[in-house]
């Protein structure tokens, strides 16, 4: 309620004609100061109204409404002075580089150049002179005499070879008879015989060989066949395996035997000098 002396002063004013209703309100697009002056002129207005219609049933009642409807009045301007001043949203903005394709630069044409064919040029084939082959000459093979030996005794190789004496020829006999004279006595020419070198057990008392104990056990037998170099001195200076047994530890049992050996060299003209000779060892199980 506004105070007496306002009531007073608002009294004085001239009076509004009652035909004229209050003057309506233009509240879009109004300033909250604007509104609220709007809104103070709009209560004298009605108060100075009331006052002069006044009565003591409805001056309670009218001013209950014209505050609820000033009430109402400023709610929905609010309301929509607010929907009003919203601003408008801003929609992102999406700025893509576009990076333009470089400029390709042309090549320059390769320059033709003419290819000239040159003619291959053909030398002339020398062919090589022939050159007759010299015959070789080959040496004569040395044929070394073998001396079959006596039944007794072994073979063996000589190196020295003697030759028969020449036998003379007779006389031939005269067309006429005359006195034969006396002949010389003849000499009779005595042959130089080589004696081939010995090695008999029961001479020389060579030991024979050892009997492997596995060959015994595996039955082993064979014959071994060996050169031996007799040197003029009696000893085996090399022993080599003329043919083997068959078996490997009977032909060094026999190497082993030989080489601890002694033998007579062989003579000729009375002096001993080195030869080969072929020694048989036989191992039986009997």
């Amino acid at each position: 309620m506004l105070p007496r002396e306002s009531i007073n002063a608002l009294s004085l004013k001239p009076a509004v004609p009652h035909s004229s209703p209050v003057p309506p309100l233009s509240l879009h697009h109004k300033q909250p100061g604007q509104l609220a002056g709007a809104f103070r002129w709009s209560v004298l207005a009605t108060e100075e109204w009331l006052l002069q219609n006044r009565s003591q049933r409805w001056y309670g009642v009218g001013m209950l409404a014209v505050v609820a409807l000033h009430a109402a009045l400023v709610w929905w301007v609010f309301a929509h002075h607010e929907a009003l001043i919203k601003p408008p949203e801003l929609t992102p903005m999406t700025v893509s580089l576009i990076t333009l394709p470089a400029k390709k630069e042309e090549a320059p044409a390769p320059e033709v150049v003419p290819i000239i064919k040159q003619k291959p040029v053909i030398k002339p084939v020398v062919k090589p002179k022939e050159t007759p082959m010299k015959p070789v000459e080959r040496p004569a093979p040395v044929v070394e005499r073998i001396v079959e030996p006596a039944p007794d005794q072994p073979r063996f190789e000589a190196s020295t070879q003697s030759s028969p004496p020449p036998m003379e020829a007779p006389a031939a006999a005269s067309a006429t008879p005359a006195p034969v004279p006396a002949a010389p006595p003849k000499q009779e020419v005595v042959e130089e015989k080589e004696e081939p070198p010995k090695f008999g057990v029961a001479y020389l008392k060579n030991p024979p060989p050892e009997y492997p104990r596995l060959s015994r056990r595996a039955g082993e037998e064979g014959r071994v066949l060996l050169k031996v170099l007799v040197s003029a001195e009696g000893r085996p200076d090399s022993v080599e395996i003329s043919k083997g047994s068959g078996f490997e530890r009977l032909d060094t049992a026999a190497l082993n035997a030989v080489r601890q050996w002694r033998f007579e060299p062989a003579r000729k003209g009375g002096k001993a000098l080195s030869a080969f000779v072929i020694v048989p060892l036989t191992f039986t199980l009997n």
